[in-house]
């Protein structure tokens, strides 16, 4: 096989267009789909016919658009890195600094089945001519290098090494052969035999190793659900009612492998305390392991997870997502950075029978909980203390069975809104609660301290959390732990509690 690179060169229009292929996006990453298949997008993508290629740094994919798996051509060597890719006239055309490499279409295809080939790369110049002869004068001379110009219209002047190539102030000179324009091969001197200025390129070979894999797809198992089917709900919702039931886990493993679930047995693993890998964890979550990350397991089921920031919006993969009985396991779900409007969807969804710690980002996912799961959840994590809305939506009956409640602020200078939080807290207490005050610096954390620390046995929480120092109530009395040294927010516990410690 004989392919050209073309240096300086540019390629021609592109002619090629998709038959039946089509570059979709899924979350954060790219698919290359066609009729039969889909794979990852990892470099350029061109296509002709019932063909394409994902063109990688030192390897090039090829699809046929008839087959599910496809093709890797390993290239060894490969002597650009491509910045642009097209086809035109039977030839895919790769871009680089370099120029452009023009590779006969039928080479490709004829690699899409399993074979090793001897591939020559020779450079040429689209825009050579041979013939010229450009009369040129050195005009001045200084240390080892001379200043050169070329006879125009226009005038070009270049620059010499006036030593390696023989040069002196007002000698005539030629310049031969014009590779592309500006750029010579040869150069005259008077007295001297011709001198070479760009060496001729060397031919580039390389041993190309075709083999035909699977495509590694990002969506796969994206829908993939295990559905919701009438036997699994009663085991589910004994699952929500008696999380530390072993019999009740065990009854629902069983379940599932009798359904012949593939995840069943990596479950199974992992109840028993098996080492499994990354991969089969990911495989056994289905289409959550599109959306969620950080994922952890209890006792073989997957317990908690958070919401990726950029996850897939196609309508088939959400609506597997939200669908499949892996979600309704989850005992603790966190938004992270991901879409709000996504985590809304995800938990108002009432099959979620074991949810029970969540953030409460606003007022909105708040009424969304308060609707799907009043009398379920025990902790909240982010409620914006700073919104009226929200605070006032915690007093709702629904959430009283919410133990422990994160407090942050949603300003970075919360001052104006101090004045109403005791008011606030003393709204949560009318039953038991712990409230973690979630501050970033001690600076923002300091004011806070000092108006609920002379309260808090008004209060009737049972206790007040902060980074370095948590007080609670034990028999109606303060009770100071703290991890921080002088100078902190215990310093300020250790003041309004001075018996406390």
């Amino acid at each position: 096989m004989q392919w050209k690179l073309a240096a300086h060169g540019s390629a021609p229009e592109n002619t090629g267009a998709p038959d039946r292929f089509a570059v979709k996006r899924f979350g954060s990453k790219s698919r290359l789909v066609w009729p039969n298949g889909a794979c990852g997008v990892t470099g350029l993508v061109a296509s002709w016919g019932r063909f394409a290629a994902i063109i990688e740094q030192d390897a090039i994919v090829v699809i046929d658009g008839d087959r599910k798996d496809v093709a890797r051509v390993e290239l060894p060597g490969f002597p650009i890195v491509p910045d642009g890719a097209r086809t035109a006239n039977g030839t895919l055309w790769l871009t680089s600094a370099r120029g452009a490499l023009a590779i006969p279409l039928a080479d490709l295809e004829e690699l899409a089945e399993p074979r090793t080939a001897e591939i020559t790369i020779a450079t040429w110049h689209p825009h050579r001519n041979a013939f010229a002869r450009v009369p040129a004068k050195v005009v001045w001379v200084v240390g080892d290098e001379c200043l050169i110009n070329l006879q125009g219209p226009p005038v070009v002047q270049v620059r010499l090494d006036h030593a390696k190539f023989g040069l002196e102030k007002g000698m005539e000179i030629a310049f031969v052969d014009e590779l592309w324009p500006g750029r010579f091969a040869y150069l005259d001197v008077p007295g001297r035999p011709r001198q070479t200025l760009s060496a001729p390129a060397p031919l580039v070979k390389l041993v190309a190793t075709s083999a035909r894999v699977e495509p590694i797809d990002p969506a796969e198992g994206a829908t993939a659900i295990i559905a919701r089917r009438g036997e699994y709900v009663p085991l589910i919702a004994e699952l929500a009612a008696n999380p530390d039931d072993e019999l009740a886990r065990g009854v629902l493993l069983d379940a599932l492998a009798d359904a012949g679930e593939p995840c069943a047995a990596t479950f199974a693993l992992l109840r028993a305390d098996k080492k499994v890998s990354a991969h089969h964890r990911r495989a056994a979550l289905g289409p959550l392991a599109h959306f969620l990350h950080l994922v952890k397991f209890q006792r073989g089921l997957p317990w908690s997870g958070t919401l990726i920031e950029d996850p897939p919006l196609d309508a088939d993969a959400v609506a597997a997502f939200l669908g499949d009985l892996r979600v309704a396991m989850l005992e603790t779900i966190r938004i992270g950075k991901g879409p709000e409007t996504l985590y809304r969807e995800l938990v108002a969804s009432r099959e979620l029978v074991c949810l029970r710690r969540v953030d409460a980002v606003d007022h909105l996912v708040l009424g969304d909980l308060r609707d799907a799961h009043a009398g379920r959840l025990r902790q909240l994590f982010g409620v914006p203390w700073t919104n009226g809305l929200a605070m006032s939506l915690l007093v709702d009956p629904a959430f009283d069975s919410v133990g422990e409640v994160e407090l942050v602020a949603e300003a970075t200078h919360p001052r104006g809104r101090l004045s109403n939080l005791v008011d606030g807290l003393g709204a949560l207490s009318h039953v038991p609660r712990r409230v973690t005050f979630a501050t970033r610096t001690i600076n923002e954390a300091r004011p806070i301290a000092q108006i609920v620390f002379p309260v808090f046995l008004d209060l009737g929480l049972e206790a007040l959390v902060f980074p370095e120092v948590t007080i609670e109530r034990v028999d109606g009395r303060a009770v100071v732990h703290d991890t921080a040294g002088p100078n902190g927010i215990a310093d300020l516990a250790r003041a309004a509690f001075p018996s406390a410690s």
